[in-house]
């Protein structure tokens, strides 16, 4: 069986799965991608359209990311604010406020509960920028398996957009590639005031984490993460352009597997 066939991306994570009592919840989830996507529109907020709601959010309502980290956690968080459940009628004061990584990690917990094999993927794309700016933005979607086509679409439920062109989206291992050969300029690349190498970095181990099974928090992650710039040498170097070749193009997981094992830097710190 290939390597990138999809049978890993159907296993639910620490972050996907969801808690029985919850089930109910997706018993009737529509199975068109892009009605999905809607209803998880009617469900959260980006905390950067949280000026489109003036008037209709509580006073003193900011990013909610930290509360409700996985899907279980926002289902939790949406049925107190409404217990009527997943519903297309919710008011935005109802919803939860939460970044694009949210939005991925929910979409692809609904699809894997469906059967269809689904991937979060971090990387940056011009779609969500601010015009003429030159800025690729920082940036999470979801890969979904088309089976009928044997092909893994990109799907951005923040933006409520389904297979869309592959041109319009790099993920952190296709642009870490670019600037280390200097075809890319690294200032390019972020989100606000942070930019840069870093940041690049930073979303490629990410990218490399959701590919297994690992959608964590922006400030988690391995051991890799903390180190400074001053502390990345040759070694740790080669690492990184060999995550960027196993997560720019096609996916071999079991390429995948063994970078975590062999390299301490990949490992979670102790709690």
């Amino acid at each position: 069986m290939p390597t990138d066939a999809p049978h890993f991306y159907l296993q639910q994570t620490n972050y996907t799965r969801i808690r029985d009592k919850y089930a109910a919840l997706y018993s009737a989830l529509p199975t068109d991608l892009s009605e999905l996507c809607r209803l998880i529109k009617c469900q959260l907020i980006h905390p950067s359209s949280m000026k489109e709601f003036a008037g209709e959010l509580p006073p003193g309502r900011k990013c909610e990311d930290d509360i409700y980290v996985t899907a279980s956690e926002m289902l939790g968080g949406l049925m107190r604010r409404n217990p009527a459940g997943l519903v297309y009628e919710r008011k935005p004061a109802e919803r939860l406020i939460v970044t694009c990584r949210h939005h991925a990690v929910l979409l692809t917990s609904m699809l894997r509960s469906q059967g269809v094999a689904a991937r979060v993927r971090a990387g940056f794309c011009t779609y969500v920028s601010a015009p003429d700016s030159n800025m690729s933005t920082d940036h999470w979607i979801c890969e979904v398996w088309n089976a009928e086509e044997a092909r893994w679409m990109l799907v951005d439920p923040d933006i409520q957009r389904v297979d869309f062109p592959r041109e319009e989206f790099e993920f952190a291992g296709q642009v870490w590639r670019q600037i280390r050969k200097r075809k890319a300029d690294p200032k390019r690349y972020g989100a606000g005031n942070f930019r840069g190498v870093a940041v690049i970095r930073n979303n490629l181990v990410h990218d490399f984490d959701c590919l297994l099974g690992n959608e964590e928090m922006y400030q988690e992650g391995p051991l890799l993460l903390r180190l400074k710039a001053k502390e990345i040498g040759e070694r740790v170097q080669a690492l990184l352009d060999t995550m960027a070749e196993a997560t720019a193009q096609e996916i071999d997981v079991d390429t995948l597997k063994p970078l975590r094992e062999n390299y301490s830097e990949l490992y979670y710190p102790e709690v």
